[in-house]
């Protein structure tokens, strides 16, 4: 092994910090048979594994995980501890994976190699975002540099990337703060904000660095414990600052050649309202009882992708005096009108589900949000003005299948 790898699996994984460790304590569980069906921020909040269909082997292995982290285990030492719990219940050499959505079975081997993968990723996204944390806290750093383990092994792309120094807020970073692809072992480091450095020309940056797959905002992982209702669905709220709000010329409703909601008919009755909480502890116990009930999470399938509840996102909705509406969450989630990609001036894609209502004879909407960090918030509106709810319902249509004209 060089010094550089040496170093590099010293400092990411047998220290790895307690941010770290807690970053992986708070994920929930998904379950999937191709990587790609979880939204790329979605891995923030949701542990997985590609091909795990079953939740008992998918807890087994993270909980083996956050116990060899919290141990300082390396990966041999994992590895020796977690084949004989994938042998017994039969996830081990040759599998066939049976997709649960389309009946697809496929053959995979799950050998070593996939466990380092397994290993590796987890370890080294949770490292990351651990500095992220502590580096865009800390008014002293100004500049990262991007640094790559020079080896045989590394892409050409990245070893390219080695070096470069950039803003901490450079957008840069949206898309290459590592790891930015399958065991990347990439990573950054602080550039105090009293050294004087020349920032990097982007011009002369290669191309095509971030795998498909790793194309979304690693940093963001930071945000994991921090939920807060920073966005408007009203643009700019004249009650209060939105650090980010829906921006305006994109598509709507009309674009997709659907009714305003003035002529839509026979909307369904709203469900009852919870009584209102008096204090947040309240607000979230409650929450906790209509949507989980007895779990710590759920998964609720989406006609556009499923979609994991657990308690911290909950949290975010108690915090917001939401939790009278807990009843409007799962059918709007289940069975939404519309699903639009939403863009916010943020930059920031976030996703509504709508679903219409009638109440006391008067139309109505609930519009569930997918934030960036996976949380979600719920809001029920009772416009006096009908144009109040269409004004809303804007964006890239995904429920029902819609396109750009």
């Amino acid at each position: 092994m060089s010094l550089a790898k040496d170093i590099e699996h010293i400092i990411s994984f047998k220290l790895l910090p307690k941010e770290a460790i807690r970053y992986l304590e708070q994920k929930g569980y998904k379950l999937t048979f191709n990587y790609q069906e979880m939204m790329h921020e979605a891995h923030h909040k949701a542990f997985t594994v590609a091909k795990i269909t079953r939740l008992d082997l998918l807890s087994d292995i993270k909980e083996s995980l956050l116990k060899a982290l919290k141990d300082g285990k390396s990966f041999a030492a994992w590895k020796k501890d977690i084949v004989p719990i994938l042998q017994k219940k039969g996830w081990w050499g040759k599998v066939e994976a049976s997709d649960p959505k389309t009946g697809e079975v496929k053959t995979i081997f799950v050998g070593k190699r996939r466990l380092k993968t397994i290993f590796y990723t987890n370890t080294r996204v949770a490292y990351q975002v651990a500095k992220a944390k502590k580096y865009y806290s800390d008014p002293n750093v100004a500049y990262l540099r991007y640094i790559a383990v020079l080896d045989q092994k590394t892409r050409p792309s990245h070893r390219a990337l080695h070096g470069t120094i950039l803003p901490k807020d450079d957008d840069f970073w949206r898309t290459h703060y590592p790891p930015n692809g399958w065991n990347c072992r990439c990573r950054v480091r602080a550039v105090p904000a009293h050294k004087k450095v020349e920032p990097t020309d982007k011009n002369t940056l290669p191309k095509g660095a971030v795998d498909p797959d790793w194309a979304y905002d690693v940093r963001e992982g930071r945000f994991f414990d921090d939920f807060q209702d920073d966005v408007c669905i009203d643009g700019n709220n004249a009650k209060r600052k939105c650090k980010a709000y829906i921006l305006k010329d994109q598509p709507t409703f009309k674009d997709y050649n659907l009714p305003s909601i003035k002529d839509i008919q026979d909307l369904p009755k709203a469900p009852p309202l919870l009584k209102k909480a008096k204090t947040k502890k309240e607000a979230f116990e409650r929450l906790k009882k209509e949507i989980l009930q007895d779990r710590s999470e759920i998964i609720i399938k989406t006609p556009v992708g499923d979609v994991l509840i657990e308690e911290n996102g909950l949290r975010h909705i108690s915090k917001a005096n939401r939790e009278q509406y807990a009843k409007f969450i799962i059918p709007t989630l289940r069975e939404p009108d519309e699903v639009y990609q939403t863009k916010y001036s943020d930059k920031k894609k976030r996703y509504h589900f709508f679903k219409f209502f009638k109440i006391k004879n008067r139309a109505a909407f609930s519009v569930v949000r997918i934030n960036r960090d996976g949380s979600i918030f719920v809001t029920f509106f009772i416009p006096d003005s009908l144009k109040y709810i269409d004004e809303r319902r804007v964006g890239i249509l995904l429920h029902p299948s819609g396109a750009i004209p």
